[in-house]
């Protein structure tokens, strides 16, 4: 009776050992997998117009996930794999530019041209209203 029970144990104890294992590998999968979409999010497509690597079904592009999914597993961060691309393809291939030198002024120049626009509007309405008031104080 007792080898019984002890195998039961035994048994019950490997069943769940097994499968705690299997949803420890799923949870690690669906983590990484879930890294290399948001990594490849980050990447222009070298073939495709206007897609990331993510978007892309292109050959290129799947060997790129492939080559993202590597570093990964070889414990490099998200700058790391980045920075491993813009080498190897030139700043071109990350779909937002550098926050420094002249690409600054793709993130500076939008705000500028705004804030322009909007003191030239005030200006051209406040001289027009002037305008309009010293004919009606004239008359």
């Amino acid at each position: 009776m007792i080898k019984i029970i002890t195998t039961l144990f035994t048994i019950g104890g490997g069943i769940i050992l097994t499968t705690s294992m299997v949803c420890a590998i799923n949870w690690q999968a669906t983590e990484l997998d879930a890294e290399i979409r948001r990594i490849s999010d980050l990447l222009r497509c070298p073939t495709c117009q206007g897609l990331s690597v993510k978007e892309s079904e292109s050959s290129i592009a799947n060997s790129m996930k492939s080559e993202i999914r590597r570093l990964l597993l070889e414990n490099n961060n998200e700058e790391q794999v980045l920075g491993y691309f813009e080498e190897r393809y030139g700043e071109w291939i990350l779909r937002n530019p550098k926050k420094e030198g002249f690409n600054l002024l793709a993130w500076i120049g939008p705000f500028g041209i705004f804030l322009g626009g909007g003191i030239f509007l005030i200006w051209f309405l406040r001289s027009r209203f002037r305008k309009s008031s010293e004919v009606s104080v004239a008359e």
